[in-house]
């Protein structure tokens, strides 16, 4: 497919840069990934630059003279006349179902509310934040086994599965794109850490639900005694007639840490501490008693 192609990417769209090549041809492509990306790139350095500063990228855009600019997962704000410089335009690739989750954390917040699809959208780049037209869209089914990293395993297989048709479409985006309805737009930043930490302020559900939005690689910090572990699996449970329902937390009688939440308890299946799976819940005790 003869297309030139400028990509310009955080650090999880380097993930699609050899798609990219192989789709184009290495000679017709250009990677801009931003500072914190560039030295993150693992592969051969042909073709791909940090972005020193929005000047020089226009600078070499001029020089490079794109048929497309792909944007994925770069975080800072970019001049919309970029796409001045490419026959067809400047895309971004954005996770979510536009016009919900617009901005930076679409996955995170999807899952922490419990959203049964999400999806992979295809749209012009304007001065607004992901308020540009839409010139494809897919939708990828959520399951109750599903975390943020599993999801966004399935985006990214999304993407590789459609970039080569959409980019076989191009002469055809602007006919075909469609505005997006702002009276369906939702709009989120980045995760705070109180919205990041289970809590006995939240609800069961909801405590489940950010466990799956962190990620059951990295978990959900939950504090105990002044200490953090990083829960990765857990389930609602009921007391037995044995259990201690006057504490906030404590160690059952089948070894498992039960923790107080708002309507009830939940029972701590995986976690880590300290950078290390716990593999015996003794850890969690001298966490629960000594603060250790």
């Amino acid at each position: 497919m003869t297309c030139r192609i400028a990509y310009i990417c955080g650090k999880q769209g380097l993930s699609i840069i050899p798609v990219l090549r192989d789709i184009t041809g290495p000679e017709n492509l250009m990677v801009f990934a931003s500072a914190s990306a560039f030295p993150e790139w693992a592969g051969e350095h042909d073709g791909i630059k940090p972005v020193e500063s929005a000047d020089r990228l226009k600078v070499d855009m001029k020089t490079f003279r794109p048929d497309i600019i792909f944007v994925m997962t770069y975080l800072a704000r970019l001049d919309a006349s970029l796409s001045e410089c490419s026959k067809y335009g400047m895309v971004n690739i954005h996770p979510s179902l536009l016009p919900k989750y617009r901005g930076g954390a679409p996955i995170f917040y999807a899952l922490k509310n419990g959203e049964e699809q999400v999806g992979v959208t295809f749209h012009f780049i304007t001065a607004e934040f992901d308020q540009g037209d839409i010139i494809h869209q897919t939708t990828i089914k959520v399951t109750p086994q599903d975390c943020a990293s599993s999801v966004w395993l399935k985006v990214l297989k999304k993407i590789v599965a459609q970039l080569p048709s959409v980019i076989e479409n191009r002469s055809e985006w602007a006919s075909r794109a469609k505005k997006q309805d702002d009276a369906f737009a939702t709009f989120v930043g980045f995760p705070s850490a109180q919205e990041r930490t289970l809590s006995d302020l939240k609800g069961a559900e909801e405590n489940l639900d950010i466990i799956r939005a962190c990620g059951r690689v990295t978990g959900a910090p939950l504090l105990i005694n002044g200490q953090t572990i990083f829960v990765t699996d857990a389930s609602m449970t009921h007391l037995n007639a044995d259990c201690d329902d006057t504490a906030a937390a404590f160690i059952s009688s089948d070894n498992k840490l039960i923790v107080r939440v708002r309507d009830g308890w939940m029972r701590v299946d995986a976690a880590r501490y300290n950078d290390k799976a716990i593999s015996s819940w003794r850890i969690i005790m001298e966490v629960k008693d000594n603060g250790a």
